[in-house]
């Protein structure tokens, strides 16, 4: 709120805040609007929590709905915690601002911004059990820590998130869903802080029923960003790495995702895949080997897929891992009769029997 002269803006003060301060004003209908919405603004603009505190419980019922969510965002932008509690009225049962023009994200946002760690850990905490009842909410409360680039707020996020006895799946799905995985990749130094709390989370068998979530997270890596980084991360949490084949559902692995693309990252990963234990004959529509990606790989690489395939099997078996089928880990999975032809007809091919072999399991 500006005043074009010092004069008007002392008589504004002499005239509203005196009043308020010797309780004139008591009676909210007393106050006009034009009156009493300016000094409100002003209050929380100038900081004043001690006469807010005094004017806003003779005034709340008095005040519309988005002036009430305009003023909450701003205590929010100010960095006051206690202007803050002033301002949210909050539903317990349902975990939500009573408020509906209240746009939480942004306040949410907005505390961020603000770098005051005591309101960034108070309104995190909201944020938790506001994103438990809708999930995709919470996903703007991740990419906002993410793009903020602060470690204050990461580190405050981070120990939300992990403390709570038993977030549920919205929250966790949030966690390494497309958006989030692809728009944190961006920033290298949050990418990695959000590893280390999945590793947490994993530590704390807080991810033991999240197979499946994992699994999308690795496929959405390896047709997106394609982050050796992430896929690593993601495996050291328990995914499945043949998603969906492994739990008993049909489509693209990551491996065939990535044997799709025609990239000298994609190669990269392929092999990354591979040495990590990916099965390379499934089959979805076309076999993995026959995507555009596999048959250029010597473009990247200078090794040809069935010779890169030789190499990664080595690899595993050198350091005493499992090759291609652990029934023990994956239980579920099942050939079926195409993938099994289309692995011997490939090994006959190639003139290399030895990856059938290796494929039935034979020599693990």
């Amino acid at each position: 709120m500006g005043f074009t002269t010092q004069e008007r803006q002392e008589r504004h003060q002499e005239r509203y805040h005196k009043a308020v301060r010797e309780g004139i004003y008591s009676n909210p209908s007393v106050m006009e609007d034009e009156a009493l919405y300016p000094l409100l603004y002003e209050l929380v603009i100038s900081g004043n929590i001690d006469e807010l505190e005094a004017t806003w419980p003779s005034c709340r019922q008095k005040v519309n709905e988005f002036t009430k969510a305009e003023l909450l965002t701003m205590a929010a932008g100010q960095g006051s915690l206690p202007m803050v509690r002033l301002f949210l009225e909050w539903d317990e049962d349902q975990h939500k601002p009573r408020n509906d023009a209240v746009k939480f994200i942004v306040v949410i946002q907005d505390a961020i911004q603000s770098a005051n760690p005591e309101l960034m850990r108070w309104i995190l905490c909201k944020a938790a059990y506001w994103g438990s009842v809708s999930g995709r909410k919470y996903r703007d409360v991740v990419l906002a820590i993410g793009k903020s680039e602060s470690t204050d707020a990461f580190d405050i996020w981070q120990e939300v998130i992990t403390s709570l006895l038993s977030p549920n799946d919205n929250l966790i799905k949030e966690l390494f869903e497309k958006t989030v995985l692809t728009t944190i990749n961006k920033y290298p130094d949050q990418d990695a802080r959000l590893h280390d709390t999945w590793k947490t989370l994993y530590q704390k068998g807080l991810l033991e029923k999240n197979l499946a979530d994992l699994g999308r997270a690795l496929t959405t890596v390896a047709r997106t960003t394609l982050s050796i980084e992430q896929a690593t991360a993601i495996l050291a949490c328990g995914a499945p790495i043949d998603y969906p084949r492994t739990l008993g559902g049909t489509g693209h692995t990551a491996l065939h995702w990535a044997c799709k693309n025609t990239s000298r990252e994609a190669a990269r990963f392929i092999k990354f895949l591979l040495v990590e234990g990916a099965n390379p004959f499934t089959s979805f529509g076309k076999p993995a080997a026959e995507e555009e990606g596999a048959r250029k790989i010597e473009t990247w690489l200078n090794v040809t897929w069935d010779d890169l395939m030789e190499w990664a099997f080595q690899q595993r078996r050198s350091k005493g891992l499992p090759i291609l089928r652990d029934k023990q880990r994956f239980p579920r999975y099942k050939l079926t009769g195409k993938e099994l032809d289309a692995a011997s007809k490939h090994a006959m091919q190639s003139g290399r029997p030895f990856l059938l072999s290796l494929f039935l399991g034979n020599l693990l």
